[in-house]
């Protein structure tokens, strides 16, 4: 059964979401500096991984670089430990996304890719994760335990200090293009916004559950994709409903069949 208090400690976190913002933004300067010892190794190539909600953020951040061109793979974790350890080597940079720094796919992703010399670079909350044994650079993001069992502030801080690194990589290799800092305030203003009208949104959903949905499909596509993954995985851990996320693009190619009564489509466009 769904944990009673999950949703109220869940909503904890999420109204923390501007302090988190707030917390990334003390974190520029050492993200910057991790972005130049990345062009500093020379990196060809680029694997970000995680597992899970950890997964999924790293595959938003790694969207500017595929977007530039750049060689780069958005992997989970355990997919790099039976396929693609080999494919590792001093020429990649490998930066794995754990709220914990301690997940054990992503550590063994991080070991087999120090043995390759590998760049490791850990995103985490964790001061002191076991991460620390095979990372290069350590991007610890202080924004405090979750409450929740399930990622919010904490998908949230690591996906902004990512996508923060991934678009100083881009501005030093091809020139200021990005600069997501200037976005912050904007961000926190977005933030602040809309859990303002957290009432109205509960009455919105409330509105739906009175109707008896039973079925979440999430659509995205771009940056949007991975977005669709994670609200479709919150659905799963909190409420135990059925939930899935799909690509905008594909959905017509056979997850069109699903729609009926009692399925409630939420199509993310930016």
């Amino acid at each position: 059964m769904p944990c009673s208090r999950c949703g109220e400690k869940t909503l904890s976190d999420i109204i923390e979401t501007p302090k988190s913002i707030d917390i990334v933004g003390k974190n520029i300067a050492d993200i910057k500096d991790v972005a130049e010892s990345i062009v500093d190794r020379r990196c060809s190539c680029f694997y970000f991984t995680g597992c899970g909600s950890s997964y999924y953020s790293a595959m938003l951040m790694s969207f500017p670089l595929q977007v530039e061109g750049i060689e780069v793979y958005a992997i989970p974790s355990s997919e790099i430990i039976m396929y693609y350890g080999s494919r590792l080597s001093r020429n990649c940079c490998l930066v794995s996304v754990s709220r914990s720094g301690e997940t054990s796919e992503t550590l063994e992703a991080m070991r087999i890719g120090k043995e390759k010399g590998t760049y490791n670079v850990i995103i985490t909350i964790n001061e002191k994760g076991a991460g620390r044994e095979y990372a290069d650079r350590y991007l610890y993001i202080d924004v405090g335990i979750e409450r929740g069992i399930v990622m919010t502030k904490s998908f949230y801080s690591m996906t902004l200090t990512g996508l923060i690194l991934t678009s100083n990589i881009i501005d030093i290799i091809l020139g200021n293009k990005y600069n997501m800092v200037l976005y912050l305030d904007r961000l926190k203003e977005h933030a602040i916004k809309i859990i303002k009208e957290k009432e109205n949104i509960f009455n919105f959903g409330n509105s739906y559950v009175k109707k008896n949905i039973n079925r979440f499909i999430f659509l995205g596509s771009g940056p949007s994709y991975p977005i669709a993954l994670e609200g479709a995985l919150k659905f799963k851990e909190t409420a135990y409903i059925h939930a899935e996320g799909v690509e905008t693009g594909e959905f017509r190619h056979g997850p069109q069949s699903l729609l009926e009564e009692g399925v409630f489509t939420i199509f993310l466009i930016p």
